[in-house]
């Protein structure tokens, strides 16, 4: 079965009417046996890939419930790369959350694609693919790198095996060894994290790590947090989306949160400010407040509680990237930046020894959490129920360990 791209020199609209244009449409054929006799199965002027491939998805499922078997019907012409770049577009872009679709776009177009993708799609084998994960050794990339472009490429594979455009999947039946322990740096003690946040006091990185190394949170959530997910009347935000991957950072896009295995959307975080967290969200607020007002017109306001002056977003991998020389700079241990997370993690669960609510804190799924403790999804939903104020609890703890009390002014919101 295939779905093929055509030209047409007057294109018809979703309505069916002619739009006076040339255009491109897809169509669809699905060769099959029917009592040992092959026939072909074929529908026209699809207006766009994905219309075509949820259509021939559900001719495959109807032809197989009636008992018919099918035929490979392989488009010997098809290179690598033109399978990849119609799989990101049909199935990845649709499919995937949109931090995960760039990663594998990343993983396509600037690892795969340049070494593979010439090579028809029904001569990939395992060694060429063994090929190409040993040259991106030689050349000095990490083995989890190799490890999640080859997760990219099987998945794709697989996909075209499901589709029958290949017999069976190269990807199952590679050599090489993806079994390297990954080397991540001992998290930040509590002494360390009260030392990191004196060193970055009054700059932009004071903000991130409050919100990375005593709350948790993730680069992305932390860099789409806005004014409007706080309420400083209750004391309280909200974790709800993250920064969308290669957004206008000065008119910024958001995705949703990584999604709950148990019902595909997690569900939103709240969670407490403490009395001792309380004066660094006030204090944020009024340079947001000059920032806007200095500025004026120039001020682009995406409402971000971090953000640079101007109110522009801040690139994801560059703050990444930057973390390593702030550390240096400081002479403080190495640990990358997604590391505050498993301090604020570690340091929690250390002081209180509450696995469910420091677990709810970083926002684990239930399925997650029973995994670790043996209880079942069902039974792990059913009563395990963290409230706002027990997650105050742990979080001052904690707070208290790292801050000590803070006396907070007031400021008229």
């Amino acid at each position: 079965m295939a779905i093929y791209q055509r030209q047409v020199v007057n294109k018809k609209r979703a309505d069916g009417l002619r739009t006076g244009k040339a255009g491109v449409v897809y169509d669809v054929y699905i060769k099959y046996k029917i009592q040992g006799t092959y026939k072909t199965y074929a529908k026209r002027g699809f207006l766009n890939r994905r219309e075509a491939s949820v259509h021939e998805a559900e001719m495959k499922l109807k032809f197989a419930r009636s008992g018919e078997s099918f035929a490979i019907q392989v488009n010997s012409k098809r290179s690598v790369s033109e399978y990849l770049t119609e799989w990101l577009e049909s199935y990845a872009r649709n499919n995937l959350r949109p931090t995960t679709y760039a990663a594998y776009k990343h993983n396509v177009f600037r690892y795969a694609i340049p070494a593979i993708g010439a090579i028809k799609l029904t001569h990939l084998n395992a060694q060429k693919l063994d090929t190409l994960y040993n040259n991106l050794r030689d050349k000095g990339l990490a083995i989890n790198t190799i490890k999640y472009i080859h997760r990219t490429l099987s998945i794709a594979l697989e996909h075209a095996k499901s589709y029958q455009y290949i017999p069976f999947n190269p990807a199952r039946d590679v050599l090489t060894k993806f079994n390297a322990t990954p080397n991540i740096p001992a998290p930040y003690t509590i002494q360390q994290m009260k030392a990191l946040i004196e060193l970055v006091k009054e700059t932009y990185w004071e903000m991130i790590i409050i919100l990375g190394g005593l709350y948790g949170l993730r680069r992305n959530e932390i860099l789409a947090l806005t004014w409007n997910d706080i309420c400083m009347d209750k004391q309280c935000f909200e974790v709800n989306k993250q920064l969308a991957p290669g957004c206008d950072r000065k008119q910024i896009t958001t995705a949703p949160l990584k999604q709950d295995a148990n019902n595909g959307v997690r569900k939103r975080i709240i969670l407490p400010i403490t009395k001792q967290v309380l004066p660094f969200f006030e204090q944020q607020f009024i340079q947001y407040c000059l920032n806007k007002e200095s500025l004026g017109d120039s001020y682009y306001d995406n409402n971000l509680v971090v953000c640079r002056k101007n109110g522009v977003a801040f690139n994801p991998p560059v703050i990444s990237s930057d973390f390593k020389p702030l550390l240096q700079s400081l002479q403080m241990p190495h640990i990358r930046l997604h590391d505050l997370r498993h301090s604020a993690a570690t340091n929690m669960h250390e002081l209180s020894g509450d696995f469910f609510t420091v677990g709810s804190i970083l926002g684990h799924s239930l399925k997650s959490l029973g995994l670790y403790t043996g209880l079942s999804d069902g039974a792990t939903g059913q009563y395990i129920s963290v409230r706002l104020e027990r997650k105050r609890k742990v979080l001052e703890q904690y707070h208290e360990a790292v801050l000590g009390t803070s006396q907070s002014n007031t400021y008229d919101y």
